[in-house]
C-alpha cells in the first residue's frame, strides 16, 4: 500500500472531487442567474426612473399591463421600462426553479425533480393567477 492509499480509495477521492466540482458548477450557475436578474432588473428601473426625472415625464399611477407592454417598449417609454425591469425580478427565481428542475432531471433524481416541479407549477399558478 502507498502512501496515498489504496487503488479503491483514490478512486473514491476522486469521484468526491469531481461530484463535488460538479455542485459547486451548478450552484455557481444558479447563483449567476440570480444575480444577473436581480442586476439586470436593478439597470431597468433605474434606467426608466433617470429617465423619467430628466424627461419629465410622469411615472405610472397604476402597472402598464402585459398586453401593452409591448407598445410601450416600442414607444420608448419609461413606464415600459420600469415595468420590464419588475417583471425580470419577478420571473428571476422562476428561472432559478426551472434551472434546479433540469439539473435534478439530468441526474436522474425523480425524488427532487418532482418537488421542484411542484415548486415551479405553484410559482406558474401563483404568477398567472396574479396577472389573470
Amino acid at each position: 500500500m502507498t502512501e496515498e492509499g489504496s487503488l479503491p480509495e483514490r478512486r473514491l477521492r476522486a469521484l468526491r472531487s469531481a461530484v463535488v466540482a460538479e455542485v459547486a458548477d451548478v450552484n455557481r450557475l444558479l447563483s449567476h442567474v440570480l444575480r444577473g436578474g436581480v442586476l439586470t432588473s436593478a439597470v431597468l428601473v433605474l434606467l426608466a426612473l433617470a429617465w423619467a426625472a430628466s424627461s419629465g415625464a410622469a411615472l405610472p399611477s397604476a402597472p402598464v399591463p402585459l398586453r401593452d407592454l409591448g407598445r410601450e417598449l416600442a414607444d420608448m417609454t419609461p413606464a415600459g421600462l420600469l415595468v420590464l425591469g419588475l417583471l425580470v425580478l419577478i420571473l428571476t427565481p422562476v428561472a432559478r426553479v426551472a434551472l434546479s428542475v433540469a439539473y435534478f432531471a439530468r441526474e436522474k433524481d425523480l425524488t427532487y425533480v418532482l418537488i421542484t416541479a411542484v415548486v415551479l407549477a405553484n410559482l406558474l399558478l401563483g404568477l398567472t393567477l396574479g396577472l389573470a
